[in-house]
């Protein structure tokens, strides 16, 4: 029989523990890498034809066109954005997170656009439309740019996430010059929607 020194038992449980060590760690990255094959970055685009239910297809749905009669115009000094959703199957599993911002030649920091995106609803409809109201104003960081240079970017809002729902447009009024961007979120991450 073989008998195990106190010094020999302790090297063996250690090199157990190492060996546990990486496979957690390989677990680990496995499932990262995982999530992020489940996530994709998408365009929209006008030609979409055939309606499928995969998330990752999402360029190839039919997109809806809806009544907007009901909602109001937009005022002078105003845009009026439709956003019309395409048919998903369990629309409920998704979240649409909208991004109002502003194409500005800016420096090195980083900006942020001041503003409030509120949800109002339609008179004598009901329905929700939402309404950015700004100054214009932008908050930054303050770093010093060594040189100077200026760059064009385009500078957002904070976000507002609502629910999917393709049977109504997604409509949002903003000052003229203003862009409305969005992200399309399910239980397994994001997907960038460049409208």
């Amino acid at each position: 029989m073989y008998a195990w020194s106190l010094k020999q038992i302790t090297l063996f449980i250690n090199q157990q523990n190492i060996l546990t060590l990486k496979i957690t760690r390989l677990l680990f990255l496995a499932s990262i890498l995982a999530f992020g094959a489940s996530c994709a970055s998408i365009s929209n685009k006008n030609s979409m034809e055939n309606e499928v239910s995969s998330i990752q297809d999402l360029n190839k749905l039919i997109k809806p066109s809806h009544d907007t009669s009901m909602y109001p115009q937009a005022r002078k000094g105003e845009e009026r954005i439709v956003i019309n959703l395409p048919k998903l199957e369990n629309e409920e599993d998704y979240e649409i997170e909208l991004f109002v911002g502003k194409w500005k030649e800016v420096d090195c920091n980083h900006h942020g656009l001041i503003g409030d995106l509120k949800k109002e609803s339609a008179d004598g409809w009901g329905y929700d439309y939402y309404v950015f109201k700004t100054d214009g104003d932008m908050m930054s960081t303050r770093m010093a740019c060594p040189d100077q240079k200026l760059e064009r970017k385009l500078i957002q809002s904070p976000s507002k996430k609502i629910r999917y729902n393709s049977k109504l447009p997604v409509v949002v009024i903003v000052p003229e010059g203003y862009t409305v961007s969005y992200k399309l979120w399910n239980s397994l991450g994001m997907i960038t929607v460049d409208e």
